[in-house]
Parts: C-alpha cells; sequence; structure tokens
C-alpha cells in the first residue's frame, strides 16, 4: 500500500475553469422545533433551565432585568460574517390577536450539536398573562414556523 512518506514541502500550480451554470443559493427559513406530535414550542428559560408555562417575571434572576428569557431550539439560522442578532424578529402573537415583539439576545450553536441553534429572547414587556402565544422567527426576510408558547 502506498509509497514511501512524502516529507518536506511540495508546492503545486492548480488552473481552474469556471462553471458552465450559474450557483444559485437559497436562503431557508429557519424552523422552530417542536415536541413530538405537537406545536408546543422546544424552549426552556435560558436561566433556569426550566419547561414552559413561563412566568413574566422571575425573581431568581440576578440583576434588575427581571424579565424572563427564553431559549428556543431551531435550525436553519446562522450569523454570517459581520452580522448581528439586530436581523433577527421574535414575533409572538397572543389570543387577542395582539402581535408582540421579544427582544433577541444572543443566538449560538447548541454544544455538540453544530446543527442545532439556540436563541435566547426576553418575554415582551408589554404582555399580560396567562397567555397562550403562537411564536416565529424572521431573518433576512425569511420568516420560520409557528410554534406554541404558554406564559403564567
Amino acid at each position: 500500500m502506498g509509497g514511501p512518506a512524502i516529507t518536506g514541502t511540495l508546492t503545486r500550480d492548480f488552473a481552474g475553469a469556471s462553471l458552465p451554470f450559474p450557483i444559485i443559493i437559497f436562503v431557508q427559513a429557519p424552523i422552530l422545533l417542536t415536541e413530538d406530535e405537537s406545536l408546543n414550542a422546544l424552549a426552556l428559560d435560558a436561566v433556569l433551565d426550566t419547561r414552559d408555562p413561563f412566568p413574566l417575571v422571575s425573581d431568581n434572576y440576578f440583576g434588575a432585568e427581571k424579565r424572563t428569557r427564553i431559549k428556543l431550539l431551531l435550525v436553519d439560522l446562522d450569523l454570517y460574517s459581520g452580522e448581528s442578532v439586530s436581523i433577527i424578529t421574535v414575533q409572538a402573537r397572543d389570543a387577542q390577536q395582539r402581535t408582540h415583539v421579544l427582544p433577541v439576545e444572543d443566538l449560538r450553536k447548541a454544544p455538540g450539536f453544530p446543527w442545532l441553534a439556540q436563541l435566547t429572547a426576553l418575554l415582551p414587556s408589554d404582555l399580560t398573562g396567562p397567555n397562550d402565544l403562537s411564536l416565529s422567527v424572521s431573518a433576512r426576510g425569511q420568516t420560520s414556523n409557528s410554534v406554541n408558547l404558554r406564559i403564567k
């Protein structure tokens, strides 16, 4: 098998040719993950790692901001070089059909799962509970599926 080991520096020049057709890259909409056989969001309290229903505020948080932070699990959403979370919008529609915007704090890959993203957002200050919300995420003109989230 094989020959002698290759050592040292070896330089090669390669010539390329353009493709005879254009390459088109399609931006896909993010996909919010749900529990099996339901539309309930796979979501956790971002600080306490507890499931819904989520309180609007949490006295267990350190610091002045006590609004609950939720961690949503999703696929097909990454930040490109030079982008920030400001390109991402999380919207919630309540039972009265009012729309609320959830401020986005963070987007990162789930440790050990390069295909899975964690999006952290604050519950909005204009929301009253208890409530069942329909949530979606938008980025770069693409909107995700809608998922359900319960608020105490």
